[in-house]
């Protein structure tokens, strides 16, 4: 799979360009953000979030049915490990483990149980998302109601998604904070 670079021409304002070229991932995760000794300076997500992500505005406060977007933008609703948790459907939950996992990272059902990044059963790198813990330590329900929002934190676990998901998110984000101000 290849990950395009954080932004190209034409994305929408706030996602800077990467000067980085896309680059083949070696795992799902993949995440371009690397040290010199190749750790990553963020924690990348264990799944290819390229895809489960929906931009569309559901009313004024652009959450879903269960009021679940996430710190950094994510509609639950859309998130198949959520879905699944929440349907308690051991076969799908099986599934997106067998798909988010890698030679490097072996995920069974059980890792990717989550009820949303407000809750204490999160799947198994939520528990190392720095924006998550951001978000919980200033206790905001997501981002946009953050004094700092768009942040370099919040832009560098951007950079670890998919361009869709990232537009997706941001876009989300935007239309939280208009409605905050508002």
């Amino acid at each position: 799979m290849v990950y395009p670079p954080a932004s190209s021409p034409g994305a929408p304002s706030g996602i800077r360009a990467s000067s980085r070229p896309a680059t083949k991932a070696a795992s799902p995760w993949h995440s371009p953000a690397r040290d010199a000794s190749g750790t990553s300076s963020h924690p990348s997500p264990p799944f290819p979030y390229t895809t489960v992500i929906s931009s569309s505005v559901q009313g004024p406060t652009n959450m879903d049915a269960s009021g679940k977007i996430a710190f950094c933008g994510i509609n639950c609703s859309e998130c198949p490990a959520y879905k699944a948790t929440q349907a308690d459907d051991s076969e799908k939950l099986a599934e997106v483990a067998r798909k988010w996992s890698s030679d490097e990272l072996q995920l069974g059902p059980e890792d990717v149980l989550c009820d949303g990044c407000h809750s204490e059963r999160v799947f198994n790198w939520a528990h190392k998302c720095t924006t998550r813990q951001c978000g919980l330590e200033k206790g905001v329900e997501n981002c946009a109601q953050c004094d700092e929002y768009f942040c370099d934190k919040l832009e560098k676990h951007w950079g670890t998604l998919g361009e869709e998901t990232r537009v997706a998110c941001k876009s989300t984000l935007d239309d939280l904070a208009l409605h905050y101000m508002g």
